[in-house]
């Protein structure tokens, strides 16, 4: 019998069987006097995923509420297959007054994280979100800190807020603690957003501070399986211009055109990508340009836009002399 929790940590996993059991392992070993529970959504895996969460479940029945998913039921996101559906049902049965996410190829590496991120916020009520650093664990075996390479500089603040992350997801879903109370129900957008951790973190924050503790409790693999991580050049970047345009919405443009910047910095990316690798994607490109009411930057982007988007064999031309 699972005690009421303090905590409900979301874990979804699907096709992980080589990290599942060890992820699951590492939330069971937390260091914490309060009941927590971990709520396990196994999406129909094929790889032998599924028995090893049955057989955790068996082990630690006062903690472990598992799930069993049918691949059916799935939403797609972005014309693609998704855990979403997988992760919504396990979202409604939170129990406890603070959530917490952990991917199954994900792995808590420190058992005092829970303990640190409880504390934190009760010591403060207008602590909306708090988040620890992670480690990226690449295939090749090379390491990186998560939030230093994402904020590109050695010296993180302690406390962001909401403008500091309706740009840039720096925050580790795999780190993140936020309070139940943030939400009221399901919100729509969990049903479409492209990034729903970045949409979970900035919607935390909107209700008070984000609190950052400096060390890395966590690994992030990097890894062929990885939704997010493996994904091409351009769907990555249409991922990231529409979950923008939600937070824009979410954020009742109170932050329009900070949003509107990073945007037309995505736009410049893809349009650059495209003239190299993809010039067929070009008009989708525009297409995508069009039905996010993104404007054509300064005079000279406006006139390379034009010249990428009608004239594509001139920009090939002037690669090929670029290349010479």
């Amino acid at each position: 019998m699972i005690q009421t929790p303090v905590i409900s940590v979301i874990m979804i996993t699907y096709q992980h069987v080589d990290f599942i059991r060890q992820g699951i392992q590492a939330i069971m070993d937390q260091d914490l006097d309060e009941p927590y529970e971990l709520l396990l959504g196994e999406d129909q895996s094929t790889d032998g995923t599924r028995e090893i969460c049955q057989e955790m479940a068996e082990k630690y029945p006062d903690k472990i509420r598992l799930f069993l998913r049918d691949r059916t039921e799935q939403i797609s996101i972005m014309g693609e297959p998704s855990g979403r559906s997988n992760f919504i049902g396990s979202f409604k049965e939170v129990k406890g007054e603070f959530i917490a996410l952990c991917p199954g190829d994900d792995l808590w590496t420190d058992a005092s994280k829970l303990r640190k991120q409880v504390e934190l916020m009760r010591s403060d009520p207008e602590i909306s979100v708090c988040f620890c650093n992670a480690e990226d664990v690449y295939m090749d075996g090379s390491r990186s800190d998560y939030v230093r390479s994402w904020l590109k500089t050695n010296s993180p603040k302690s406390i962001y807020h909401v403008e500091d992350i309706v740009t840039n997801n720096f925050i580790p879903s795999s780190g993140c603690m936020f309070r139940k109370d943030t939400f009221n129900g399901v919100p729509d957008e969990f049903y479409s957003v492209p990034s729903l951790d970045w949409y979970l973190h900035v919607r935390g924050a909107m209700r008070g501070k984000i609190k950052f503790i400096d060390e890395i409790m966590t690994i992030r693999r990097k890894h062929k399986g990885g939704m997010i991580s493996m994904k091409r050049r351009l769907p990555k970047i249409y991922w990231t211009l529409e979950t923008l345009s939600v937070l824009d919405k979410l954020t009742e443009r109170n932050y329009h055109s900070k949003i509107q910047n990073r945007m037309i910095e995505l736009f410049k990316m893809a349009m650059d990508h495209a003239m190299t690798h993809d010039p067929k994607a070009i008009k989708e490109i525009q297409r995508k340009m069009d039905a996010l009411d993104v404007p054509y930057f300064n005079s000279r982007e406006r006139i390379k836009a034009f010249v990428i988007f009608y004239m594509p064999w001139i920009s090939r031309f002037i690669l090929r002399l670029r290349s010479v």
